[in-house]
């Protein structure tokens, strides 16, 4: 949880600190960086409640909801940058911190409508 709540001041840092450290090359870089936020943000919460599925032993839900949504996102991300014909990275980044978002509402929604049985 400490580095969800570290990853607003690196995004601040990153931004001046890429160009200094890597050189003006690397530039680019920093906007795939800046669209993994959500990623970075949700992995934990990910991460947390994936151990809670796992030692309730609800594998099922897991994959269907947590890893079919980050899988679903990445295709739609990289059907929507071949057919518009767009960076792919950008839109990976994107795709992958959408996955990560909606994969803990499914699980946290799962979570909660169990515990209210």
């Amino acid at each position: 949880r400490s580095f969800t709540i570290a990853v607003v001041p690196i995004t601040f840092a990153i931004n001046y600190l890429i160009p200094i450290i890597y050189g003006e090359k690397w530039i680019p870089i920093i906007s795939i960086f800046n669209t993994l936020i959500g990623f970075m943000i949700f992995n934990s919460l990910f991460e947390t409640i994936k151990s809670y599925h796992i030692s309730e032993g609800i594998y099922k839900n897991l994959i269907l909801f947590g890893r079919g949504s980050q899988f679903l996102f990445l295709i739609i991300g990289l059907l929507f940058s071949y057919y518009y014909n767009l960076y792919v990275g950008e839109i990976i980044g994107i795709s992958i911190s959408l996955g990560f978002l909606f994969a803990v509402i499914f699980l946290y929604l799962l979570i909660n409508s169990k515990v209210k049985k």
